[in-house]
């Protein structure tokens, strides 16, 4: 769907192009934006839109794949005094409040396309930093890749309710909410609740 660059010229034209992109998303709608378009305002012909992407489809996806690898990197450099999973998820949200991902989350809800940001979070790397042996020592692997799809998922519909709910609470009040869902059981044991009739 789009080609993954390795020398820094290529590197380099290809963010052009996504800035691009993400630029012409403000205006107008994903739906009406043609590849011809998108090449006039990246100012490169046709031919080389071709070299990275295969059409307007790739763009998105390289553009939303981008913009998740680059949490690293703000992880990174995010301020905290020491690791807790509060600072790991105000780092989180804090990250969605960030430029160019306040942009494209803008882009994306006003289009319908949130579907694709989850959809490629649960294969991001926004869990590469947590050792999921340590937590969830008794787990198959596969079952480990099931429960972070399952916390991803949750969070990113949280982020999202909250983004698109204006965000007006902050990084730090987010996390707290994310904390409690997060370490103590949704429901308790259901048998001993009444909830069921028979």
């Amino acid at each position: 769907m789009y080609k993954n660059c390795k020398t820094k010229p290529s590197i380099s034209r290809q963010k052009e192009i996504e800035s691009a992109f993400l630029n012409l998303l403000v205006k107008k709608h994903y739906e009406d934006l043609t590849v011809c378009e998108i090449c006039e305002y990246a100012q490169i012909p046709r031919k080389a839109f071709y070299r990275y992407f295969e059409g307007k489809e790739g763009l998105l996806k390289a553009l939303i794949e981008h913009t998740l690898l680059g949490y690293q990197d703000f992880y990174q450099n995010f301020k905290r005094e020491r690791r807790t999973i509060k600072g790991e998820l105000e780092c989180f949200f804090a990250f969605w409040l960030a430029e160019p991902q306040k942009t494209l989350l803008k882009v994306m809800i006003k289009n319908s396309l949130v579907g694709h940001i989850l959809k490629h979070s649960q294969s991001s790397t926004l869990i590469s930093n947590v050792d999921a042996n340590k937590f969830l020592p008794n787990e198959t692997e596969k079952m480990r890749l099931q429960i972070f799809n399952f916390a991803i998922s949750g969070l990113m519909t949280l982020m999202l309710d909250w983004f698109n709910n204006g965000h007006k609470e902050t990084p730090s009040e987010m996390a707290e909410m994310a904390c409690r869902l997060i370490q103590h059981p949704l429901f308790p044991s259901l048998d001993s609740i009444g909830i069921y009739t028979n």
